[in-house]
């Protein structure tokens, strides 16, 4: 049985039409019918829509269709109509349009595209596609609808019964089956290019549609696209699938970098050569295998701090146990030094952690803060690198950092700036966090202070929480067993002074 990870087809109907004259103040209510064509398999690449591609859409009760007319005279204004659904059944819709609506005497052209954009004009809509598409399970439908965009070659309606637009996808649909090893706990994947190939942004032209596709104008591109995965493991003989909604890209000579991640921060990487660009409409299959990767040697000595403007602190580039700033890295239990494949209650070591009092927090509560022993920042980065506690991070990154989330290489997160030189920033992706022996994914970043409160009798351990929501709501409490990702600080007095001995 093929892990279907992201589902991304559709089947559309749309409708609406009927005959206006000079009528400024009528509302009308015209109903049509309208046909739509589902995405094709392109035989060149063995693609075809299978039982593990579902091609089923559901209308919402609050979805438009726009109509722009391309015939413009005294009879019909260069403005742009809206149609609203008034009733569906599985993939046919009837649309109800008000206003002037459609001159239906076979002289007036008309086009038509989903979803409705009341901003645009009928050369450049704007679309927009996912460099990230993070996934909590399978059944991912809904994730793909906001890239659902679909386009109505012109017609000349000649009476109301007879007027119908035939719906087209804009959009390709990729097909990823890659073939990994049996017995791996996979998080993550990213297909990338040496160049930005990959359409995140455009605007594509109504009034000039070809016999295959209106004319698309990319505006912005990236070179890596990703997923996360819900901790999908494989059985013998079994292979992942991946679906990935996109803008037609030209990939005729290209190779794709296929790379998966698993649990315990080991890559596994393959190719892909591609032989075709993709078109509007089409499905396209690409299939490869991927080995396990050998880490890159690492040299915390090589690291080098970026200062964010706080005043005491420099801030590490990527997390412990990654190379990379995209990468999640290794995750730790609060107070231990080594990462484990297992994150449990039982197995926590960190409560044997010598511990010391810094300061009070807001309200009264008391910090502590474990010792450098305990600390995995300093035992694994060594060089002055440590966990930072939350008194000396939290504020700052709340309220004196600006922040901005985006996607770098297929992960999301924050990328937070020094607010006097924007040239310097640091990048938090959304880390998630391990419970037992699986990664918990989230559109959230945990990470790993040094500190614990004490209340009474009892003890809330504290990491920073970068939601994407929330961007100056950082902070919260974790059970100290959890695995969460770390991020070093290094005092800005001994980077000073190991660049000093350095010179000497």
């Amino acid at each position: 049985m093929k892990r279907v990870i992201i589902f991304a087809a559709s089947v559309l109907a749309l409708a609406a039409c009927s005959r206006t004259e000079n009528e400024t103040t009528e509302v009308l209510s015209q109903n049509v019918s309208v046909r739509v064509h589902d995405f094709e398999g392109d035989a060149s690449t063995k693609a075809t829509i299978g039982t593990d591609n579902p091609k089923t859409f559901n209308w919402s009760n609050n979805d438009i269709i726009g109509v722009w007319p391309l015939t413009i005279d005294e009879n019909q204004t260069a403005t742009q109509m809206s149609f609203s659904l008034t009733g569906a059944t599985g993939a046919s819709a009837v649309f109800k349009g008000t206003g002037w609506g459609l001159i239906c005497d076979g002289n007036y052209e008309y086009t038509s595209y989903y979803p409705y954009n009341a901003n645009c004009e009928k050369s450049a809509i704007a679309i927009k596609y996912p460099a990230n598409l993070d996934l909590a399970s399978n059944s991912a439908i809904s994730q793909v609808y906001p890239y659902l965009y679909m386009y109505a070659k012109a017609i000349k309606p000649a009476n109301t019964e007879s007027a119908s637009f035939d719906f087209y996808q804009l959009s390709a649909l990729a097909k990823f089956v890659i073939s990994a090893p049996a017995g791996v706990q996979y998080t993550k994947m990213t297909i990338s290019s040496t160049e930005d190939i990959f359409v995140t942004e455009a605007t594509y032209d109504l009034a000039t549609v070809s016999e295959t596709a209106p004319v698309i104008t990319p505006t912005k591109k990236v070179s890596t696209i990703g997923m996360s995965i819900d901790a999908v493991t494989l059985s013998n003989g079994e292979a992942l699938t991946a679906w990935f909604i996109m803008c037609p890209t030209a990939l005729s000579g290209k190779t794709l970098a296929v790379k998966l991640y698993d649990s315990e921060n080991n890559k596994y990487e393959g190719t892909i050569p591609c032989k075709k660009d993709q078109v509007s409409g089409k499905v396209y299959k690409y299939s490869t295998t991927v080995v396990k990767a050998e880490k890159p040697v690492f040299d915390p000595a090589s690291i080098v701090p970026v200062d964010l403007g706080h005043p005491n602190f420099l801030f590490a580039p990527f997390n412990v146990g990654a190379t990379s700033i995209e990468e999640i890295g290794d995750y730790f239990a609060n107070g231990e030094v080594e990462t484990k494949k297992e994150f449990t209650q039982a197995n926590w070591t960190g409560a044997t952690a010598t511990r010391h009092g810094n300061g009070r927090f807001s309200g009264g509560i008391e910090l502590t803060e474990f010792d450098e022993e305990f600390d995995a920042a300093s035992k694994i980065w060594g060089n002055g690198w440590k966990t930072p506690n939350y008194i000396d991070i939290n504020e700052f990154l709340q309220w004196h950092c600006a922040k901005e989330w985006v996607t770098i290489n297929g992960t999301q997160g924050w990328k937070c700036y020094n607010d006097t030189d924007r040239s310097k920033w640091i990048f938090l992706p959304a880390t998630g966090y391990k419970d037992g022996n699986k990664v918990i994914k989230s559109n959230l970043g945990y990470y790993w202070t040094s500190h614990i409160t004490i209340v009474g009798d009892s003890k809330t351990y504290y990491n920073e929480v970068c939601k994407e929501d929330s961007p100056n709501n950082m902070g919260s409490a974790s059970a100290p067993y959890y695995g969460l990702a770390i991020r070093p600080v290094i005092e800005k007095t001994v980077w000073e002074a190991r660049q000093k001995q350095n010179k000497q």
